[in-house]
């Protein structure tokens, strides 16, 4: 189970909940979680999105640690 799934499942949000309040349509959200497409290599944008729906930093839903790096030089610029 990836990071987001994980991270959603314990915060005890449906797909639909996390899409609707992330801004992330229902289909990306589910291929995100089916690793059909790489959430940590996605746009800033949604990722902030999914972290701020889920009261969460990056971190606790991106399993890639380059991406990670980038995000914290990101935040600190």
């Amino acid at each position: 189970m990836n990071k987001l799934k994980q991270m959603r499942k314990l915060r005890g949000m449906s797909q639909a909940q996390l899409a609707e309040k992330s801004g992330i349509s229902y289909r990306t959200l589910q291929y995100y979680e089916q690793n059909r497409l790489n959430f940590n290599h996605c746009k800033i944008e949604k990722i902030f999105a999914a972290a701020l729906a889920l009261n969460c930093d990056v971190e606790d839903i991106l399993d890639d640690e380059k991406a990670i790096a980038t995000i914290r030089q990101y935040q600190e610029s």
